[in-house]
């Protein structure tokens, strides 16, 4: 989660640094290839591993992942928070901290 919030605190950030220019179209594709990366390595890779070992009769070690809780609440909320300073419903957050909190906010 702490990378999660480091990273998407960063993108937010250049994205606002980066408003009207190509760059930040390619910043916001770069940000969300980034946290569907995290989904699929925590919750997909192992499954996927183990099925194109299956079809190719391969015996390769899978690592089997601890899931983190809330790992796609934390995922999507990050996602909504850089996609929102994109779209310029909301501006970048200088304060880490503050990132920090919205992304791991767990209200209902």
């Amino acid at each position: 989660m702490i990378a999660s919030i480091l990273v998407n605190w960063f993108f937010g950030l250049l994205i606002e640094e980066l408003r009207g220019k190509r760059l930040c179209t390619f910043a916001l594709i770069l940000d969300v290839t980034f946290n569907l990366g995290i989904l699929f390595v925590f919750k997909y890779l192992t499954f996927v591993g183990n099925e194109i070992n299956h079809i190719f009769g391969w015996n390769h070690q899978i690592p089997d992942l601890a899931l983190p809780i809330g790992i796609s609440f934390f995922t999507f909320q990050a996602m909504s928070y850089v996609i929102d300073v994109y779209r310029e419903k909301a501006s970048a957050q200088e304060n880490l901290f503050y990132v920090g909190l919205y992304i791991s906010f767990f209200l209902s």
